[in-house]
């Protein structure tokens, strides 16, 4: 790769760094143009306090995967460190266990930390639990 196309990818990047930010304030974006790893990333399918989950693909295998992206700068500003770096050890030791979504992949990147998880398709877990009679569930 040349001097220039070296220079170009790293401003790319950075771009897209500065467009994952701004997703977190601009949830109208639909689809997301751009790659994180081993992946390219679709479209965005929820956001939090610290960040956005993406749908993405991955490039030799095709998998759907999602991209948990979570913004360093929020997760210490809210004082959640601890409570991200115990989320990534319990996927990582409770890899086998079938009702936990084991964590494929960890990104650590400057500005933001990516977990790489299976991409499941429906409901999430607060809609299904708030719209069930006790709110509770089953192990059915």
């Amino acid at each position: 790769m040349k001097e220039n196309d070296q220079g170009a990818a790293a401003a790319n990047e950075i771009s897209r760094t500065e467009e994952m930010a701004d997703l977190t304030k601009n949830l109208d974006a639909q689809r997301l143009e751009w790659r994180i790893g081993n992946y390219e990333v679709g479209r965005l399918i929820g956001s939090g306090m610290i960040g956005v989950v993406a749908v993405a693909r991955h490039f030799k295998t095709h998998e759907v995967v999602c991209l948990k992206c979570m913004e360093i700068e929020k997760i210490i500003e809210k004082g959640l460190m601890r409570n991200v770096q115990m989320e990534c050890e319990f996927h990582y030791e409770l890899i086998n266990e079938p009702s936990i979504m084991p964590l494929k992949e960890l990104l650590v990147r400057e500005k933001e930390i990516i977990m790489v998880l299976p991409y499941i398709s429906g409901r999430d877990l607060y809609g299904f639990m708030r719209d069930s009679e006790s709110g509770r569930l089953t192990e059915e």
